[in-house]
Parts: C-alpha cells; sequence; structure tokens
C-alpha cells in the first residue's frame, strides 16, 4: 500500500502541466486521476481509474516524442556559436534539458502504467469479492 501511494505521488509530482484531452475531450488533471484512484471503492471505478492513468501514460509518451523532436532539432542547430568554442560542454545544454524532460516523461509515463495496472489487479479483487 506505500509503494501505491507513493507512486500515486510520483505521477503527480512528475506532471508539469495539465495532461492531454481524454476521449470525451475533457482535460485530465493528474491530480484529479490521484483523487478518484483514493475515492476508487467498487471495480468499475477502478477500471475507470486505470483507463485514466492509461490515457496520462499515453500524454506522457507524447509529450516525451515532442521533447525528442525538440531535442534533435537544437542538436542539428548549426552556425557560429561562441559558447561551443569557449565552453563545448556547456553548448549542447539546451539539447541535452530536452533529452532530459523527455527521459522524465517516459519514466512518468511507465508509473501511470504501473498504477493503471495496479488499478486493473484492484478491480479484478473486488468483482471477485463482490
Amino acid at each position: 500500500m506505500n509503494t501505491w501511494i507513493r507512486l500515486a505521488s510520483l505521477v503527480a509530482i512528475g506532471a508539469l502541466a495539465v495532461a492531454g484531452p481524454i476521449e470525451d475531450g475533457t482535460k485530465m488533471d493528474p491530480k484529479t486521476v490521484d483523487r478518484n484512484a483514493a475515492a476508487a471503492r467498487t471495480a468499475n471505478e477502478h477500471l475507470d481509474v486505470a483507463r485514466q492513468y492509461e490515457a496520462l501514460a499515453q500524454s506522457f509518451d507524447a509529450k516525451a516524442l515532442r521533447h525528442d523532436e525538440k531535442a534533435e532539432k537544437l542538436a542539428m542547430r548549426r552556425g557560429y556559436n561562441p559558447m561551443a568554442a569557449k565552453w563545448p560542454a556547456i553548448a549542447n545544454g539546451p539539447a541535452d534539458r530536452e533529452r532530459n524532460l523527455a527521459i522524465q516523461a517516459r519514466r512518468t509515463a511507465a508509473e501511470a502504467r504501473e498504477l493503471a495496472a495496479r488499478h486493473r489487479g484492484l478491480a479484478a479483487e473486488a468483482s471477485a469479492a463482490s
């Protein structure tokens, strides 16, 4: 249970902005999903939360792709860069930052998928108990 709470908080902390739209066109905030997860009691509620976490994971995957594309554009930039001559390690800073943001988005997506799997398991337990 303690691990579940820690993962839920990591997903909420890992989200820097509102996630992308879900099927019905509404915006899903990770904090809202966490509140729904805490309030879920029935199998259907747990399945809904699992779908919400999957939607968050997809939005973070899309965010990671955008960061990767931006990192590639920044890395491909050629031209005069005084930083590259004087401090070559610092010259790639913006591209490295975008790569790190992509890694963070992928980690957050993986955590959201873990939480979705956990809620599917809770849904199975709830349906077996009733």
